[in-house]
């Protein structure tokens, strides 16, 4: 849900694909190495190839998090749930090294491994791109602030000696005829009334 709020634009910020910057991760596949043309470890049974890693970066992410479902439906790992403390009691070294054996053999994990780095560099890509984008949203706001600012304070004048002085000035014209009015009264006149 929070993720459709943020793709929609509901939070008051753009949908990230109206921010032209963002296009090359959101909609562009590309390499978030140095180099993902030659890769000694691209190795197809697993998935690990150049197309899967010049993905977009959601899409890559996407990939990674579907191999590590199919990894937990195709594993069953309740014999966990039986060792009070995994490092303690029955394993010896040979059954530890059967364990990192077999955690080092399964294709889920070496296709994890493989690509997170191309995800962890693309997400820093990411975020320095957002905070540059930021900081100079942040600057071109500041400057229309700073403008904003100066017309105001050169427009406020002219508006207090145009509208508002003729305003005042009108007013204590009424103001006088209002104080000769009650002092053309005579005040025995003034006096019957008040009783």
């Amino acid at each position: 849900d929070l993720q459709n709020n943020i793709k929609e634009g509901n939070y008051g910020a753009k949908p990230p694909q109206q921010i032209p910057i963002l296009n090359n991760f959101l909609l562009n596949g590309k390499c978030y190495l140095e180099n993902c043309t030659i890769d000694p470890n691209y190795d197809s049974k697993i998935g690990y190839v150049q197309d899967i890693v010049t993905l977009p970066l959601n899409d890559l992410i996407q990939e990674n998090i579907s191999k590590v479902y199919r990894l937990l439906r195709e594993t069953d790992f309740s014999y966990l749930n039986s060792f009070d403390n995994l490092f303690v009691g029955n394993i010896d070294r040979e059954r530890a090294a059967d364990i990192i054996n077999s955690i080092s053999n399964n294709e889920v994990l070496k296709f994890q491994n493989l690509t997170m780095d191309h995800i962890v560099n693309g997400l820093h890509e990411f975020d320095n791109l957002l905070l540059d984008y930021v900081d100079q949203k942040t600057k071109s706001s500041y400057i229309y602030v700073i403008v904003l600012f100066i017309i105001s304070a050169v427009i406020s004048p002219y508006i207090y000696f145009t509208s508002l002085k003729k305003m005042a000035k009108n007013k204590m014209i009424e103001m006088e005829e209002l104080v000769n009015i009650v002092f053309t009264i005579p005040t025995k006149d003034l006096l019957k009334h008040q009783k």
